[in-house]
């Protein structure tokens, strides 16, 4: 477990939950924005239980998402997910302020059962506070897309489109901290693209077909800058299917990974939980001065904030 390791490591280590006075939030991001610590976290339309050993929960299935009635009868029959954008203190970790986002809804909602912008990752790129997440309701053939979001000073999102030329299922683009509308879409094999000023056009800047790890890596969290290199959060969904209904079980482990300004691949930590949790991921990792501040959601139900000397985490990819 990455955490007991921070534990031990150092003596400066902090933790804490993401308290929205008793909203359920999971999947937080943070940035530096503005000189302020911002995270923006999502509140989903159920609850996650998963058995972690032989137990039938559902259906013959040891995964089942339980959905909020209220919700999806307020939503018309559909589990929608919503977000909420905040500040934190950077020495306590307490949350300061916060409030919910009006986040666009797309054409074609009434045709899918999950809605909303899920899992956004922000990033502070010349003075405006971006957000990257995935909707499944701007197109017409069930296509998960990249949407990519603007937040003005009254907190509210400006729909700039839903990015083109991207294939069935478009999730977990890394935004890269100091190249705006760059990011990098698939971590292991890599590619790196950019975003046109229209907003129309996706232009691949960066490639590796080779794999140097046998693991298909997605991304967690986005590129920043430590060094002369870039460090990422990158996660491994790993699933099996037990039976004719489903997939019965999944969990997520992570790693570090250090690139060099070209993207390229450098070194990548051990795997590792944060809570040995089956159901973890790292969504946000931001650097001020030597603190790195790591975010993450545990089982969909819960959104924790720590942060550490940033030696630790290199000494911890080095290993």
């Amino acid at each position: 477990m990455l955490l007991k390791y921070l534990v031990e490591q150092d003596p400066s280590f902090k933790i804490r939950s993401i308290n929205l006075e008793g909203i359920i939030t999971t999947n937080p991001s943070i940035a530096v924005h503005r000189n302020s610590l911002v995270f923006v976290a999502r509140r989903p339309g159920y609850m996650l239980f998963q058995s972690n050993d032989d137990r039938i929960l559902f259906n013959d299935h040891k995964q089942h998402f339980f959905q909020f009635n209220n919700d999806v009868q307020k939503n018309g029959g559909h589990s929608l997910s919503t977000s909420y954008l905040g500040s934190i203190n950077p020495d306590s970790l307490e949350v300061l302020s916060y409030q919910e986002l009006n986040l666009p809804v797309g054409p074609y909602r009434e045709d899918n059962y999950w809605r909303g912008v899920e899992d956004i990752k922000i990033i502070s790129w010349e003075d405006t506070l971006y957000g990257i997440g995935a909707s499944r309701e701007f197109n017409n053939e069930e296509l998960v897309q990249q949407m990519l979001l603007t937040f003005d000073e009254n907190s509210q999102t400006i729909l700039i489109d839903s990015l083109p030329n991207q294939n069935r299922l478009e999730k977990n683009w890394m935004p890269v901290e100091d190249r705006p509308k760059v990011f990098m879409r698939w971590p292991n094999p890599g590619q790196v693209i950019n975003l046109s000023e229209d907003n129309l056009q996706l232009n691949i800047i960066a490639e590796n077909k080779s794999t140097p790890v046998d693991e298909e890596w997605r991304g967690s969290g986005q590129l920043i800058t430590v060094g002369d290199n870039y460090l990422a959060l990158v996660h491994i969904s790993y699933r099996w299917k037990e039976n004719s209904s489903g997939f019965n079980r999944s969990y997520y482990k992570h790693r570090f990974v250090l690139y060099n300004k070209n993207f390229n691949l450098l070194r990548a930590s051990k795997q590792f939980t944060f809570f040995d949790g089956s159901t973890e991921f790292g969504n946000g990792i931001v650097l001020d001065n030597d603190r790195l501040f790591i975010s993450f959601g545990l089982q969909d139900t819960g959104a924790f904030i720590c942060s550490t000397n940033i030696n630790n985490i290199m000494e911890f990819i080095y290993a």
